[in-house]
């Protein structure tokens, strides 16, 4: 992050903490690309403003990784309707099952909003014992709010139960993530 940041002031710009965190997590270690993709930041926010993550988002070739997290969040939101036509795109992008291993939400516990509080500062200490990027364990701890542990459980079972089901050849991978993401978008009962 601190290059990225580096090179983005070279080219007499600003980038937050959050797009500068996106970025490194999408491109890795790609010195070449990461130069290619802050040039585009750079060019499109003109020295105007800061570069945001949203800029990222919308910008860098592989955004699709973030989707991950906007998947994951609809679910958190209960908003099937709008997961119906993003799993679609999702999928069709080349996103697997394996790649849903990296927006798994770490448990929590009955009172999601204290623990949140309280692991939030800890964010770059859990990512380096969990060896994750912080942006993705960042985005884990907000997104145990929206569950309590049972969710947590069931939601794993299902994931456990879908997963076994796409290896055994009993269901086609599409169509058992989709069945999985609309099943677990749903208000709980």
């Amino acid at each position: 992050m601190g290059w990225i940041q580096r090179r983005v002031k070279d080219g007499r710009s600003k980038i937050s903490g959050d797009a500068a965190a996106l970025l490194a997590m999408l491109i890795g270690q790609d010195l070449r690309l990461l130069d290619l993709e802050i040039d585009k930041l750079v060019t499109f926010t003109d020295g105007e403003r800061a570069i945001s993550a949203g800029d990222v988002r919308a910008l860098v070739s592989r955004a699709r990784e973030t989707n991950i997290f906007d998947l994951v969040d609809c679910v958190g939101r209960r908003e099937t309707l709008a997961l119906c036509g993003g799993c679609t795109t999702f999928w069709k992008r080349g996103t697997s099952a394996s790649d849903l291993d990296h927006a798994r939400s770490p448990g929590a516990d009955p009172d999601p909003g204290q623990r949140v509080a309280q692991a939030r500062p800890c964010a770059a200490e859990i990512a380096g014992q969990l060896a994750l990027h912080p942006y993705v364990v960042g985005k884990a701890i907000d997104q145990t709010q929206r569950f309590d542990m049972a969710q947590l459980e069931a939601a794993h079972r299902r994931l456990v139960e879908t997963d076994w089901a796409i290896k055994t050849g009993r269901m086609e991978e599409t169509l058992a993530l989709d069945l999985l993401v609309v099943e677990m978008s749903r208000s709980p009962a």
